[in-house]
C-alpha cells in the first residue's frame, strides 16, 4: 500500500535540500528575483535572508504538488508488480495524448 503522506513529506524534504543547495542557480535565482518583483523587495536582501534562514528559504523551494508527485508515486508503485512490464506513463497533454471520449479511445491534443 502506498503511503502518500510519508511519500509527500519525503519530497518537501528533497526539494528543501536541493533549494540549499542550489540556492546560487539561475533557476533559484530567477524565482526569487520573480517574487522580489512582485512584491517590491530587494534582490540582494532577500537573497541573503535566504541563505540564512532555512525557514525563509522554504518559500522558494519546489511544491511537489506542481511536480505531478503522485502521479510518479503511482507509476513507481504500478511498475513495482512482477506481472507489470515496461509500463510507462502516458504523455497527459499534446499531440501525443491519449484521451477516452465517449468510450472511444483518441489520440492527440
Amino acid at each position: 500500500m502506498i503511503n502518500w503522506k510519508k511519500a509527500f513529506k519525503e519530497k518537501i524534504k528533497e526539494n528543501l535540500l536541493e533549494c540549499e543547495r542550489k540556492l546560487n542557480s539561475k533557476e533559484y535565482q530567477d524565482k526569487i528575483k520573480k517574487w522580489c518583483d512582485k512584491f517590491d523587495f530587494k534582490f540582494d536582501e532577500i537573497f541573503d535572508k535566504a541563505k540564512s534562514d532555512s525557514y525563509f528559504r522554504a518559500f522558494f523551494a519546489k511544491d511537489p504538488k506542481k511536480q505531478n508527485i503522485y502521479e510518479k508515486i503511482l507509476a513507481n508503485y504500478i511498475s513495482s508488480f512482477p506481472f507489470i512490464s515496461n509500463f510507462k506513463k502516458l504523455n497527459s497533454g499534446g499531440k501525443g495524448a491519449l484521451y477516452i471520449d465517449r468510450g472511444v479511445l483518441r489520440k492527440g491534443s
